[in-house]
């Protein structure tokens, strides 16, 4: 697929990474699920999981058409992802669930793919996403410093995700910018060189 312009050259190749990162998500899921005892409802946890599948494959659909899916509507996915990563830690073992490192793995893929207003309102609705979670589990007190950890953790890869795709947007765009001096001088210099030998 030939792009016309940096951005879309940008959105394909970030979707690339974020397609690969939610199919990691899936299989990684399934292993947790089969793999350890104790969890509150496994069967809904994997029929989450099928449903997280779905949603992955149309994302991987539209990629192989070149194509990012709900590109408009970003906090729309962020949300569904909010309340998706909540229920799989509910049904689950709760807060302690390692389902809950799966909002990292969404602020990554939103911090890569939008605006850094974006990703700090996704880290808002994953936060406000935890914050309920906790309290429908009752929060109990030797658990309170893990859910604060588990935040600042969240907060933090916001801000270094952003901040690692801004620098390779600006680099990316430097480069291109070069590429055309380049391809203007090299331009100028076969003129030259005609009207020489002319």
């Amino acid at each position: 697929l030939a792009a016309t312009n940096e951005q879309p050259r940008w959105d394909l190749a970030a979707e690339s990474i974020v397609v690969k990162i939610r199919w990691f998500g899936i299989a990684m899921g399934y292993i947790l699920v089969q793999t350890r005892t104790g969890l509150h409802n496994p069967s809904s946890v994997r029929a989450f999981l099928a449903l997280g599948a779905v949603y992955a494959g149309v994302d991987l659909a539209f990629y192989r058409m070149g194509e990012v899916f709900l590109k408009r509507w970003p906090l729309f996915v962020s949300l569904m992802e909010s309340v998706f990563i909540a229920l799989l830690c509910y049904h689950d073992t709760g807060l302690h669930s390692p389902f809950r490192w799966y909002y990292l793995l969404s602020l990554i893929c939103c911090a890569i793919r939008y605006r850094p207003s974006v990703a700090w309102l996704t880290f808002g609705l994953h936060t406000l996403s935890f914050l309920i979670l906790a309290m429908e589990l009752g929060i109990e007190r030797a658990a309170v410093s893990d859910g604060a950890l588990t935040l600042v953790i969240m907060a933090w890869v916001t801000w270094a995700s952003w901040a690692l795709s801004t620098l390779l947007k600006r680099t990316g765009a430097r480069l291109e910018q070069l590429n055309a001096e380049l391809e203007a001088n090299r331009d100028e210099l076969e003129r030259r060189v005609a009207e020489r030998t002319a």
